[in-house]
């Protein structure tokens, strides 16, 4: 009995120790997708003309997701999910600074000053939208659970102005 409970104390803790550290391994590839975001926002805000550009990024929804059927862990998830953002980024960046129309698009996005980020409620949703308010001052954000990018994601972002 004894050699029992020291073995169930022993797989206790261990699946404990294996559930900290993959959220561990979440809370690392959040950091390093803020980060390449922040390097991101920097390139955005000098090619646009924004004064200030918050970004909020609310990692929730990648909660409930069922990772068995993406067919991917949380964290690799994640790491796509902040290279999908940092792409979408650099797509605001050409936007205003290249192309035709460039100079028309920079004087509406110069009026970005949040973007809010997250991932759609639905995990079968396989396209990210957008959506601005506050008369062009916040850019929503929902991204596909996969976090796949497609080259529309441009498109869609244009279509906005």
């Amino acid at each position: 009995m004894f050699k029992k409970n020291i073995i169930t104390i022993a797989l206790l803790t261990l699946s404990s120790f294996t559930a900290n550290a993959a959220d561990m391994k979440t809370k690392i590839e959040i950091k390093k997708a803020e980060e390449s975001i922040q390097e991101a926002k920097v390139k955005l805000v000098s090619a646009c003309g924004n004064k200030e550009v918050k970004f909020n990024i609310d990692w929730t929804n990648y909660d409930s997701y069922d990772y068995k059927k993406l067919r991917r862990s949380q964290e690799q998830i994640v790491r796509f999910s902040g290279a999908l953002i940092v792409k979408l980024v650099e797509n605001l960046t050409e936007i205003c600074s290249q192309g035709e129309y460039a100079e028309m698009y920079k004087s509406e996005l110069a009026k970005i000053s949040q973007i809010n980020i997250s991932g759609h409620k639905d995990q079968e949703l396989r396209d990210a939208s957008f959506k601005l308010e506050n008369e062009g001052g916040t850019l929503l954000m929902e991204l596909n659970a996969s976090s796949a990018y497609d080259s529309k994601f441009e498109k869609l972002l244009k279509a906005l102005w």
